[in-house]
């Protein structure tokens, strides 16, 4: 069996390259590992900057009554 392909045309380049199925789906793997670093990296600054507060998640689920939720479900179980 053969890997279908497909032609794009990288960014500033005059000729085009067939990629693989495969080719694709590790260039977009690579591309969001990329962008969840820079996700990461640019949050990390923010918050060094006091741009963002991080709230502890049991606080969060108790202003939307949501822990009380959970406890009951873990109860009925």
């Amino acid at each position: 069996m053969t890997e279908s392909h497909f032609t794009v045309w990288p960014h500033g380049a005059a000729s085009c390259h067939k990629l693989s199925f495969g080719e694709r789906r590790r260039a977009y793997e690579k591309h969001m590992d990329e962008v969840d670093a820079r996700i990461i990296a640019e949050s990390r600054d923010k918050l060094d900057r006091g741009e963002i507060t991080l709230i502890p998640l049991e606080e969060v689920l108790r202003e939307h009554n949501a822990l009380d939720l959970l406890d009951r479900q873990d109860s009925a179980g």
